[in-house]
């Protein structure tokens, strides 16, 4: 059996982690183990991690975050529960490998984090985590100053997506529309800026995450049995590894990475774009909205007469 190692430093975060000593017995050497290949839990539990000498994380810290996300980007209460849910639970998942299915977040009246595990074993194995139920399970030590350090990243690494879900707040505000109905149109006028910008030879689409507000390009190929044209086509059972029920002639969306150049071109459609997109949306909504009522008596105010129609 390999040697547990004295040390562990996390290259996400600026702090060192030690086994406790009920755990861990002393090396014989100082800093000679190594940490590749740990299993982070027994089979008893989550191991005991406790915070060694490097860095500290406090409950005041995570509530600074919790109020620059609300008072400088305007999320609410929900957003921030989302956005932190899927951020921490993923993050925590790669660094501790638990051996069920977690949840982390937290809560965003009081700071504090929060781990929920399954209710019962037996629901443990089961791959589908929203059918599970949930139950609070206390934090390891190692855990909550991970998650400290994480929730403080996220305003540093994520700005881009915390700035564009402001960006979606205050469009619907200053347009009175759904957020669903400027969703959609700020993806038009990404994709339509990127065709212009990049010119790609195939069908692309620019995607925004509702919960995180994270940009992501797809490539969108037809699922056919031969290719004749690999810009628009993919054969079917190449797009049967990206997506297992895919059937022939379904539209198969493709990850592809945003260039580097990105961030400017996405500014520039802002300014000019996404408000031609924003004008184009609020008449499509108002005539969606009143087609609805053709043939019923309304009333109402005039407040603006258009010469143009």
């Amino acid at each position: 059996m390999g040697k547990i190692p004295t040390s562990l430093v996390l290259e996400s975060a600026p702090v060192v982690f030690t086994p406790s000593p009920v755990s861990v017995p002393e090396p014989e050497t100082p800093g000679a183990a190594q940490s590749t290949g740990v299993c982070w839990h027994n089979v008893t539990g989550f191991m005991d991690w406790r915070l060694g000498a490097v860095g500290s994380a406090t409950s005041t810290e995570l509530a600074r975050v919790l109020t620059i996300l609300r008072d400088t980007y305007g999320l609410t209460n929900e957003e921030i529960t989302l956005i932190l849910s899927q951020t921490l639970t993923a993050a925590c998942q790669n660094t501790f490998q638990p051996p069920s299915p977690i949840r982390v977040t937290i809560d965003p009246t009081t700071g504090q984090p929060l781990l929920l595990t399954p209710q019962s074993t037996d629901q443990r194995d089961d791959c589908d985590a929203s059918m599970l139920q949930w139950q609070e399970t206390p934090l390891p030590p190692a855990w909550r100053t991970f998650i400290h350090h994480t929730a403080q990243q996220l305003l540093h690494e994520q700005h881009a997506e915390l700035e564009m879900m402001r960006a979606l707040r205050q469009l619907a505000e200053k347009y009175e529309l759904p957020r669903e109905t400027v969703l959609s149109a700020v993806e038009e006028a990404l994709t339509e800026a990127y065709r212009r910008e990049f010119a790609p030879p195939g069908i692309i689409t620019v995607r925004i995450d509702p919960i995180t507000g994270k940009q992501q390009l797809y490539t969108v190929k037809t699922a056919v049995r031969r290719v004749y044209d690999p810009h628009r086509e993919i054969a079917l059972s190449e797009a049967q590894h990206l997506q297992p029920n895919a059937i022939e002639h379904e539209a198969i969306f493709i990850e592809t990475d945003l260039p580097e150049s990105w961030g400017r071109v996405a500014a520039m459609a802002f300014r000019h774009l996404v408000q031609q997109k924003m004008h184009s949306a609020k008449q499509r909504y108002a005539f969606e909205r009143f087609s609805e009522q053709e043939g019923e008596l309304v009333s109402g105010f005039i407040t603006r007469i258009d010469s143009a129609s």
